[in-house]
């Protein structure tokens, strides 16, 4: 019998003995448990069945994890993982649909698309290795498997699993951004892809097209090589400045507002 086995029968036992069904106590499992447990588990039985309650339920239950609930798939937007205790490294959600496998150090190793997710497990596809990872919250475990193995490992321990939350906005993590125009509408920006953006208006339709060139905490730029026009977006002092051939125009576009969430609103922005 496993250890985990045991420390199921004997929480089981314990819940009947608090309900009051002693007749249990020498007919479920100790029976089939070797010498050297049935010898603890006696003298465990032997203790004030108030004692054996307190002491199965506070020092065991939390062992065991069976009374520790799973966090849901749905908000999780990262996964610390490792093994035997020792952080190795992450899977953080960078974009919609898009993650990163990180190290110890915090640096991007490897790149995922999402392709699935239910209430327990997010499955992840590198089609550059043709190697898939399932987060499985359920099991706690992250899985490994490659196309055409037609079989699946554990690979590492999930450490700690991180809900989705209201991000600071940056330059290295905004995914959209609205802001004034010359015009009476402003215009919004939404990044459409790893390294690409979009500039769309007022009625959703896609304007311009532009790749994302750079970026740090505070500013994030964005050019268009056919218009010969860079965009330097600061989101400290909430402005964008338009350079065109090498010549900031004097004007500066004010940002009403921006986002390191999918935007939703109508489908305008990302919607997973």
């Amino acid at each position: 019998m496993s250890a985990c086995q045991f420390v199921h029968d004997l929480l089981r036992l314990t819940d009947e003995l608090r309900l009051g069904v002693a007749s249990n106590l020498k007919l479920r499992g100790i029976r089939k448990m070797n010498t050297p447990v049935r010898k603890a588990c006696r003298r465990v039985f032997g203790m004030a069945w108030p004692s054996l309650f307190v002491f199965a339920v506070l020092t065991l239950a939390p062992a065991s994890g069976l009374s520790q609930p799973r966090m849901s798939a749905a908000n999780v937007h990262r996964v610390d993982f490792g093994e035997n205790g020792r952080m190795l490294g992450a899977y953080a959600e960078v974009g919609p649909g898009m993650w990163d496998e990180l190290n110890a150090k915090g640096q991007a190793v490897f790149h995922y698309r999402e392709n699935r997710r239910d209430a327990y497990t997010i499955n992840l596809y590198d089609a550059a290795r043709k190697v898939s990872i399932q987060i499985n919250l359920d099991r706690m475990k992250i899985i490994y498997s490659t196309a055409g193995s037609g079989s699946a490992r554990d690979l590492y321990d999930i450490m700690r699993p991180e809900p989705a939350r209201r991000a600071e906005v940056s330059g290295a993590n905004v995914l959209w951004f609205r802001a004034t125009t010359n015009g009476p509408n402003p215009l919004t920006y939404r990044k459409s892809g790893r390294d690409s953006w979009e500039e769309v208006d007022v009625r959703g339709a896609v304007t311009h097209r532009y790749m994302e060139t750079g970026h740090g905490p505070e500013v994030l730029t964005l050019a268009d090589p056919s218009r010969k026009m860079t965009l330097e977006v600061n989101l400290r002092r909430k402005t964008v400045t338009s350079i065109v051939a090498g010549r900031a125009f004097d004007h500066t576009f004010e940002i009403l507002e921006a986002g390191a969430e999918e935007m939703r609103d109508g489908g305008h922005g990302y919607d997973r």
